[in-house]
Parts: C-alpha cells; sequence; structure tokens
C-alpha cells in the first residue's frame, strides 16, 4: 500500500518536470503527510529570471502570470491505499469532453483545448483565477496566495519587449500541494516555489551624424560631439531612456557616449552605437550640433527593434530614406549656411580689387541659405565697411535669387534694409539687411538655395594707400537650431551662430612734386598736368594716342608746396590723387611762371606711371565659440603678393627749366637739360667765328 501511495504521489510532482521547458519547483519544510489535506489552501511563488541559468541571470521585473485551474485533484482510498486522480474542470470538458489530465500531460498537449475554452462563451469560458506581476512586492518575484487546490495552468500574460516568445517559453503546469519527495521533507507541499526561465532578444543601432554646408554634394564630413536623446514608445506617449545601465553606448570614442543624463554624443566619426535594446519602437531626437551646424529638434528618427537581428521603420514612417535596413544604420545629416564676400575686378569677382579715388567699387555678398530657413528666428546679413568707402545709396543694391526672376524678393515685405552712416573716424557705414519671417518662408516654400546681394560704394580720400588696403567685412547672424517641446521639452534655447567674410581693395596714393632742376628746394606753383590711363601696348605712345579715347582720370595743378592737387570741381577738389593698378601718362597743360615773370618750359614728353601692381591675398576661416556662440570668420591674413617698387612709382618728382623745351626722362619725370648741346652750340659758334677770321687775313 504505502507503496503505491509513493509511486502515485511522485507521479503528481511530475507534472511540473514535464512541461516544455522544465521548471524547478522546490517546497518549504514542512511537516509530511501521507494523503492531503482538502482544508488547506496553497501558494504559488514564481521567481522569473531573464536568461537560462538563474544562478547567473538577472530577475525580471515587469513579467505578469495569470493562473487558469485546468483540473481538480481527487484524493480516494482504494484497497486500503490511498489515490490521487485529476478531474479537468467543466470549460475544459465542454470543448472536448473526451479529454484527460493525467501526471503526464503538458501544456502543449492541453494548449487547443485551453485556447478554446478562454475563447468560449460565458459559464463555459475558462475563467482565470487571478494574475501576479513580477516586481511586486519584490524585485523578479510574483506570489499567487490563497489558492485552492488542483490542477493550474500559469500563463505569462505579458513581459518586457526583449521575451518574444513567452507562450512557448514560459507557460507551464503546476499541482497545488506538490509532493516533495526527497527523505528529509518528505510530504505534501502546500507553498510552491517554481524558477521559469526565458531567453531574451536584444537588438541594436548605429546612428552616423553628417554636416554640410548648403549646396554642398554628398552628406558632407562626420561631426564629433553632436548630442541626442533616445526615446522608447510607451503605449501613444514617448519616454526619454534616462538610464543606459543595461545598454551598451559606444565601446570607443569612435562610437559615441552617454553622460549622466541619457544625453547621447557622437564620437569621432560621427556615430552612435548601441546595444542591448529591447523589441520596440524607438526614436532619436538630436538636442545640439557642433560647428555651426542646425539643429532639426522637430525631426525624429524612428526605428523599431524586432530582433536580435531585424531593425525596421514603422509602416506609418513615410520618410525612410535617413535608414539602411542591411547595416541597421541611422543617417542623419545637418546643414549649415554659408557667406562669402568679394569684389568686382574686370569682368569677374574676387577676394581683393583696387580702384582710383572717387571710384564705385561693386562688392557682392553670396548666401547659403538652408532649406528650413522658415523655422530659423534670426537670419541677418550684415555689411560692415571701411573708413575710406562711402556710404551707398540704396538705389544700387540687388538683391536676387538663384532662381532669377521667377522668384523675386521685396524690400519691406520679404526683407528689411537698413543703411548706417559712420559711426566714427575709423569706422566707415554700414548696412542691414534683416530677413521677415514672410521672406524665410519665401525662401523655403521656393526651395532658394543663394541669396546675392551686390551694392556700390565710392572710394573716398580717407581710404588707406598701399598694401594695407581697405577691408569690407560681411556677417550672416542665423539661429543654430529650432525645436518643438512636443517632441522634447529639454532641449536647450537656439542660440546665433556667426560666418564672417572680408574683401578689400587697394588704392595707390599719387604724389607729384613741381621742382625747379636748377634749384630744388625750389617747388614751383600753378603747373597744370592731365593724367590718362594708357590701356594700349605700345611702348612709347605719342600724345594723340595717349589721349585718344575716354581715358582722362583727374585734371592736377600744383600747390605752393609744388604738389599735385586735383584741379577738377568736385568733392576732391585740392586734394591728393589715388589710383588704381594700371599704366599712367601725365601731361602737362601748362608750365609755372617764375616770380620774375619768365615762364619755365614744358615738358616735351608725358610722364610715365606705371602702376601694373600684381596682388594675391590668402584667407583663412578660424572658428571662434564665445558663450555657446560659434562665429567663424574668414579673413584676409596675409598678402602674399604685392609689388612694393611699383608702388614707387607713383611718387614722383618733376623737375623745369626755364628759357628751354626740354624732354623728360620718362617714368620719374625728372627733366634732361641740354646743358652739353648749348656748349655744343657755343663751340660751333666759336668755331664759326674762328673760321671767318682765317679767311679774313688771309
Amino acid at each position: 500500500m504505502q507503496k503505491k501511495s509513493r509511486f502515485l504521489t511522485g507521479l503528481l510532482s511530475a507534472v511540473m518536470a514535464l512541461t516544455l521547458f522544465a521548471l524547478p519547483a522546490t517546497a518549504a519544510a514542512e511537516n509530511a503527510a501521507p494523503t492531503i489535506d482538502f482544508e488547506k489552501t496553497g501558494s504559488l511563488t514564481i521567481y522569473k529570471y531573464e536568461g537560462s541559468n538563474p544562478s547567473n541571470d538577472k530577475l525580471l521585473d515587469g513579467v505578469t502570470f495569470t493562473a487558469y485551474k485546468v483540473a481538480e485533484i481527487k484524493q480516494e482510498p482504494v484497497n486500503g491505499t490511498v489515490d490521487v486522480s485529476y478531474e479537468p474542470v467543466q470549460a475544459l470538458k465542454a470543448v472536448n469532453p473526451s479529454i484527460a489530465i493525467t501526471s503526464e500531460t503538458t501544456y502543449d498537449s492541453i494548449k487547443d483545448d485551453v485556447n478554446s475554452a478562454l475563447a468560449a462563451e460565458d459559464e463555459n469560458k475558462l475563467k482565470a483565477y487571478g494574475s501576479a506581476t513580477t516586481g511586486d512586492p519584490e524585485k523578479g518575484k510574483a506570489v499567487f496566495n490563497s489558492m485552492s487546490l488542483g490542477i493550474y495552468l500559469i500563463v505569462e500574460t505579458n513581459a518586457p519587449s526583449q521575451i518574444l516568445e513567452k507562450d512557448r517559453t514560459a507557460n507551464f503546469l503546476v499541482s497545488i500541494p506538490m509532493m516533495n519527495t526527497d527523505a528529509e521533507n518528505y510530504g505534501w507541499n502546500y507553498s510552491v516555489e517554481a524558477k521559469p526561465k526565458n531567453t531574451p532578444t536584444y537588438g541594436g543601432i548605429t546612428l552616423v551624424k553628417y554636416g554640410k554646408t548648403v549646396g554642398e554634394v554628398g552628406n558632407g564630413n562626420p561631426l564629433e560631439g553632436a548630442t541626442f536623446i533616445l526615446q522608447h514608445k510607451n503605449g501613444d506617449s514617448w519616454e526619454k531612456i534616462s538610464s543606459f545601465d543595461n545598454l551598451t553606448v559606444g565601446g570607443d570614442s569612435n562610437q559615441g557616449s552617454v553622460d549622466t543624463d541619457g544625453v547621447l554624443s557622437t564620437g569621432t566619426d560621427g556615430k552612435i552605437n548601441i546595444q542591448g535594446l529591447a523589441p520596440g519602437t524607438y526614436r532619436f531626437v538630436e538636442r545640439t550640433a557642433p560647428n555651426g551646424y542646425i539643429v532639426d529638434g522637430n525631426k525624429t528618427y524612428v526605428f523599431t527593434v524586432v530582433d536580435s537581428t531585424t531593425v525596421s521603420i514603422p509602416d506609418e514612417i513615410t520618410d525612410k530614406s535617413y535608414f539602411k535596413a542591411e547595416d541597421k544604420t541611422i543617417t542623419v545629416v545637418n546643414e549649415k549656411p554659408d557667406l562669402k564676400k568679394t569684389a568686382l575686378i574686370g569682368n569677374d569677382y574676387g577676394a581683393a580689387t583696387d580702384a582710383k579715388l572717387g571710384d564705385e567699387v561693386t562688392w557682392k555678398v553670396e548666401v547659403k541659405v538652408p532649406s528650413k530657413v522658415n523655422e530659423l528666428k534670426t537670419f541677418t546679413i550684415t555689411d560692415q565697411m571701411s573708413k575710406g568707402l562711402d556710404k551707398p545709396e540704396k538705389s544700387s543694391f540687388s538683391i536676387v535669387t538663384d532662381k532669377g526672376d521667377a522668384v523675386t524678393l521685396a524690400e519691406n515685405t520679404d526683407y528689411e534694409l537698413s543703411i548706417q552712416d559712420a559711426t566714427s573716424e575709423e569706422v566707415g557705414p554700414m548696412w542691414v539687411i534683416k530677413f521677415t519671417q514672410t521672406g524665410k518662408n519665401k525662401l523655403t516654400t521656393n526651395g532658394i538655395t543663394t541669396v546675392t546681394v551686390t551694392f556700390k560704394t565710392a572710394l573716398n580720400d580717407k581710404a588707406v594707400s598701399g598694401k594695407v588696403g581697405n577691408k569690407n567685412d560681411a556677417q550672416l547672424d542665423y539661429s543654430n537650431g529650432f525645436y518643438s517641446n512636443s517632441v522634447d521639452n529639454e532641449h536647450p534655447e537656439p542660440g546665433e551662430d556667426t560666418i564672417k567674410d572680408q574683401a578689400i581693395v587697394f588704392t595707390f596714393k599719387f604724389e607729384a612734386v613741381k621742382k625747379d632742376s636748377d634749384d630744388q628746394n625750389k617747388k614751383l606753383p600753378d603747373a597744370e598736368f592731365d593724367l590718362y590711363r594708357y590701356d594700349g601696348d605700345k611702348v612709347d605712345p605719342s600724345v594723340s594716342e595717349i589721349t585718344n579715347g575716354n581715358n582722362h582720370i583727374f585734371s592736377f595743378k600744383s600747390d605752393a608746396n609744388g604738389q599735385l592737387k586735383i584741379k577738377d570741381a568736385g568733392t576732391y577738389k585740392d586734394k591728393l590723387a589715388s589710383l588704381g593698378k594700371g599704366t599712367y601718362y601725365l601731361i602737362e597743360t601748362k608750365a609755372p611762371v617764375d616770380v620774375d615773370g619768365k615762364s619755365y618750359n614744358l615738358l616735351a614728353k608725358p610722364i610715365k606711371v606705371d602702376l601694373n601692381v600684381n596682388y594675391n591675398v590668402e584667407k583663412s576661416n578660424p572658428s571662434v565659440v564665445t558663450n555657446g556662440k560659434k562665429t567663424t570668420t574668414t579673413t584676409i591674413v596675409e598678402i602674399k603678393t604685392f609689388d612694393e617698387s611699383k608702388v614707387e612709382n607713383a611718387n614722383i618728382t618733376i623737375l623745369n627749366k626755364k628759357g628751354f623745351n626740354l624732354p623728360t626722362t620718362g617714368g620719374f619725370g625728372t627733366l634732361l637739360f641740354s646743358g652739353i648741346g648749348a656748349l655744343l652750340v657755343v663751340g660751333g659758334i666759336g668755331v664759326l667765328m674762328g673760321t671767318k677770321k682765317k679767311k679774313d687775313n688771309a
């Protein structure tokens, strides 16, 4: 008898061992009893582990179990011994009258009947005893109390997303009570413990951040130091992932990093690599961008971790172009605008030009416009001129887009233009173009990538002569980001970054002094000259060739100090002239008169002034970050080529002699007086007189 009882109770305890995944069930130490006490109730405590080895794996919170009674336990005496049997509940017999549950029954063998009973109508429906979730009250622990005796199906009805196969790997049958068969604790155990296990699935993603200037082909260059947050979709809401304790970020500096607040930063190759993500839907939201690039905080990069090998984009996302499924990579490309300042020289624009006093200089400011300029709070162009440049007239401005006449910008509607006078002797005039919201909307709607501003300003007598030149600075001030709190309320306020560029205009001071050739300390006033520019190719052109055409530059008159000052009526009357590069000829039109009333001789030949100065400038663009503001300044750091010797040709002395009409030496205007010729004339007269005297004596 006793042997048979032990055999039957052993079979009952095997119910747990014969499920798909054998669950170790243990019993608290209690007094053994040969028969089941039906006056008692039992309990089931489940310790849930992630993995296949409870001694090494971590306890898993957030797993919900639901218990269904599938059979009643019966204990009847048979021939003087105790026999245990199992009676399926009515809900199962209703869907399968022949169903039988024995000590060898597994969940898989009754799974279809259970599902049918769960889907049945009211009175025949398999009803749940109750549910319990791990983590309440202890980590990884779920407890069912006051369970009536019977066989229960324990179904894992909810689990974290990394548990992909709950119904196949975690459901099991358990008997309350269960027989302990070891000799020390032999008997029925009413407090059963189970340790089911799940094998988790985790995936990963790599974000690569690039930065490009508007108009640049391709994605640009990888950006280090861009910051993002990662959010997880929970129902209809998004929750920021702040703890990365169970995730792996980077692995080295090339693959990104995370700070204590859960803010992710791109590594040296622009990447953020994250591993250990449970299956689910996530999104990256950008917070900040380095080096003047613009943060698009409204755009999100959504992805779904399906399993350890598959990442996809949800169907509702229409633009999937940022994702490459084959290598599970998200690509983020940010723009930054650009500004280039040039000056017209001939028929082309460059970093440097030259001009004469009073010339109009044409300047160009070319701005590259980001595609979402309409989202930027600030987009403003400022141009600061040197003191050597006059305030430009509004009529000289032209503001065009790269769409030509198809998209035009209207003042006071699309932009506001203000022109300001010089603020001091050292600082020249300035103008500002501020784009309105209407204008920014127009730029974005029409896909404008370039706005070009040209304007003209005159070179004045405050202009610096020579190699220093007269610089003109332009700058673009723009917001470096935008975002919506509906996406993320942790964005820092967007700041303003600045891009500067510089162009230069050279001029060469023309200084000529009129002197007496016999007494060079004697300065000669009231001499008059005309200056012509000569663009021909003759080495020694005639006066008519020099003066033929519209190439008269200035008329001069020497003052009391012999200096040639501008004679022409107008703004620069009695001023020294400055010239652009080129070949000039100075022709004397009126000789001075001495105090004794005797006139000096006019120069017989024009004076050549060679100012074909070659110059070449080099720029650099250092970037400085001050209080979070990025300033990229392109400046002229070196005049690489500049012919100083040519400039000296614009500093000449002109010698005149009374009583003779003498030619000049050329470029420096120094007169050759014909003393030797005079001596030859006197000598010749002497020879003639000597010859005549000999004839008379003969």
